[in-house]
């Protein structure tokens, strides 16, 4: 018995969540049989629960893998994980030169603990930071509903300003209502960047691209959008003409970016 992970990896070899969702919820045969061949995955094993009748969960890490590099012969469709013991932080950085989402770090003395979290297996993610300009927001429910759920932010790409994404996570009780009141002072009827999908978003509400805001994220996905993102706050002691969008590794080359007519402020 192992646990792994099914992953499928992009043109530069990265793995890519993006693309494997097209893989899910399919019920067409057909429509199976076709993405199949499109998108292959396969299994990256890392851990060694069971084996010859013998449970090893409560085994060490470095006896698990010791044992799961004799059972397991990688081939089309498996392969094992990468480790690298003693050298986390070169581990890291390399992970982060090659737009990874980020590493996990665990003791090698660690046990398998099926269904509980650990202090033992730590998720390090290697975050981005983005200059960005709320373009407007979509209504809140439940316990936001007065005030916004999302925010729809936006970035500069050669000159001209184009929509990134939503953030909806980040946000203080008192941030709310503090930003709201800024939203509120510069509402206008019309989208500031003229993209077909940004005018599509339900209930949105659009102000003047002011705003300044810092936004924390994963990586972008290859249709411009942050994933993952989080609101670090406002920025002030910034220009709009400052939220220049960051090159992402992550991002192939030649990926399509949505850019849209120039829209600047004012």
């Amino acid at each position: 018995m192992l646990d792994g992970e099914i992953v499928t990896t992009d043109e530069k070899g990265v793995t890519s969540f993006e693309l494997l969702q097209q893989r899910m919820n399919l019920s067409s045969p057909a429509e199976i049989e076709r993405i199949r061949k499109k998108i292959p995955v396969e299994m990256v094993v890392f851990d060694l629960l069971w084996i010859d009748g013998e449970d090893w969960t409560a085994r060490p890490l470095h006896e698990r893998r010791a044992r799961l590099t004799e059972a397991v012969m990688e081939d089309q469709g498996i392969r094992l994980i990468y480790w690298s013991a003693g050298e986390g932080k070169r581990f890291y950085e390399a992970a982060q030169g090659l737009g990874l989402e980020g590493v996990i770090g665990k003791r090698a003395a660690s046990r398998y603990l099926p269904g509980k979290r650990s202090d033992d297996w730590r998720k390090i993610k290697i975050l981005k930071s983005q200059d960005c300009l709320i373009l407007g927001w979509t209504p809140g429910q439940g316990g936001r509903g007065k005030a916004f759920g999302s925010l729809l932010i936006g970035a500069y790409k050669d000159g001209d300003l184009i929509w990134v994404g939503h953030v909806g996570t980040g946000f203080t009780d008192r941030l709310l209502r503090d930003l709201m009141e800024k939203l509120k002072a510069l509402e206008v009827k019309e989208p500031p960047v003229p993209d077909p999908d940004l005018r599509k978003e339900k209930g949105a509400r659009w102000v003047r691209p002011e705003l300044v805001c810092e936004i924390e994220y994963l990586q972008m996905t290859v249709t411009g959008k942050l994933r993952a993102p989080s609101f670090k706050g406002l920025r002030p002691d910034k220009l709009p003409e400052d939220c220049i969008l960051e090159p992402d590794p992550s991002v192939p080359e030649g990926a399509e970016v949505r850019r849209t007519a120039r829209s600047r402020r004012g």
